[in-house]
């Protein structure tokens, strides 16, 4: 059995940077979404002397519009003046006095008069009763949980589009995203991982992990952590996991079938006390591998120990008798790096590395089952979707015996993950067996193919 444990993870680190502005008048935000929202009754008054009023700030969330006051606010007579700078359509009032007059700064001073609200068409339209969470281009039913969304994600087109997507200090960062199955010791829920994979450009990679009550769940968009919501997210992070808000989404076939499925996120750090507030994270879908489908790709030893890889070459493929259970397979599986096209000469390597999802297997384990091999190499099979592609050879590098298939060195092996390398004897020159259409095909629907 492999040795299981969890690794510790490091994400590139998160700052928030958040401002608060003063207010004039006493301004009366808008109760309901779409009612505009009406002026306070006292004017704001600046003080004489340049540096602004004492009116105290008006607090008051993104979320609630409302109108500006009716009333002319009267600044101090120098430059600063009072706090009448507020008013943009972030804050209280109308949207004709700017809301992005830093906080150590004063208004104008006097002269600016409050525009009249628009009520719930701009600022309320971010309420939680305006929010549309299904993922756009996605036709399944929508799963209502208790409660109304109020996840703090912005309804803006952020999460919209085809592109898996990050956002941090106003920079959005886009790659690839990977799933895997997590956290094997829960007896709660089953835990699926998507990795947006940033590293080149972010620092790091981010790993949302989504825990599904009972394991499985219906078509549908979930409201995270809601009541009665059977789904919930965390990010993961090297210390701790932090709780996400905002939506997830099973699309296509139920999960806890034998059909692939996809997830989708629309999820952010909503905890304003945290390094990492502010982030933003979109997934428009990322395959799944439920336990119905971790062989659609495996490795397998043979069941006869004995036979060595010189000697299964020189049989058919199809009549090698295999073992009883594959070496490896998708849920032992964090994610595979394809191989790039090979040139010919060796000129650059093009090894398909496999990153072993180190919760279920690790390359000690690996190690283990192959043992030494010998100089003629200990075979193994891969398969996709029940076709046998091809042979391979795990070997090691001081021998001068290699077969026409793909190798994986034993000494190479490391505790995450392995490469399997082309073969050296090229006898002709083959395609590439190891980036074989149904290999890919299978990868990728399990989203475990990293291009």
């Amino acid at each position: 059995m492999p040795h299981r444990f969890t690794v510790d993870r490091s994400i590139f680190p998160l700052l928030i940077f958040a401002a608060a502005c003063g207010s004039g008048g006493l301004n009366k935000p808008a109760e309901r979404p779409d009612s505009a929202g009406t002026g306070g009754a006292i004017s704001g008054s600046g003080g004489v002397s340049g540096l602004g009023g004492t009116t105290s700030s008006t607090a008051s969330p993104s979320s609630q519009g409302g109108a500006g006051g009716a009333t002319k606010g009267t600044g101090g007579s120098s430059a600063l003046g009072g706090s009448t700078a507020l008013g943009g359509s972030s804050a209280l009032g109308g949207s004709t006095s700017p809301a992005t007059t830093l906080p150590t700064l004063g208004g104008a001073g006097g002269t600016i008069t409050d525009a009249a609200g628009t009520g719930g068409t701009v600022a309320d339209a971010k309420r939680s009763d305006a929010f549309d969470a299904a993922l756009p281009g996605v036709d399944v039913p929508r799963v209502v949980d208790q409660g109304t969304i109020d996840t703090g994600v912005p309804t803006d087109d952020f999460c919209a589009g085809s592109a898996s997507q990050a956002a941090f200090q106003n920079q959005t960062y886009s790659g690839p995203v990977t799933s895997k199955e997590t956290d094997p010791q829960l007896d709660c829920c089953i835990a699926y991982a998507a990795t947006l994979h940033l590293g080149a450009s972010l620092g790091s990679d981010l790993e949302v992990v989504v825990r599904i009550m009972g394991g499985a769940a219906d078509p549908g968009t979930y409201v995270l952590g809601s009541s009665g919501s059977r789904l919930s997210a965390t990010l993961r992070t090297g210390t701790n996991d932090i709780v996400l808000t905002g939506t997830a989404s099973v699309l296509g076939a139920k999960s806890g079938g034998s059909d692939p499925w996809q997830l989708g996120l629309c999820v952010a750090v909503d905890d304003k006390a945290s390094s990492f507030a502010g982030l933003r994270i979109y997934v428009p879908g990322v395959g799944i591998a439920p336990d119905g489908s971790v062989n659609r790709f495996s490795l397998w030893r043979l069941a006869d120990r004995t036979i060595d890889a010189m000697t299964a070459e020189q049989s058919d493929l199809d009549s090698l008798v295999l073992d009883s259970e594959p070496l490896v397979n998708l849920r032992d599986i964090d994610y595979v790096e394809l191989p790039p096209p090979c040139p010919a000469d060796y000129s650059s390597p093009c090894d398909m590395w496999v990153q072993l999802n180190t919760s279920f297997l690790q390359g000690t384990t690996v190690q283990s089952d192959v043992g030494t091999p010998t100089l003629y190499g200990v075979p193994f099979v891969a398969v996709a979707d029940g076709e046998r592609i091809y042979l391979g050879s795990f070997t090691v590098s001081i021998s001068n015996y290699a077969i026409a298939g793909p190798e994986v060195m034993v000494d190479d092996i490391l505790t995450y993950g392995f490469a399997i390398v082309r073969p050296v004897n090229l006898r002709p020159t083959p395609p590439d067996l190891r980036a074989d259409p149904r290999i890919v095909k299978a990868l990728t629907e399990a989203g475990k193919a990293l291009p």
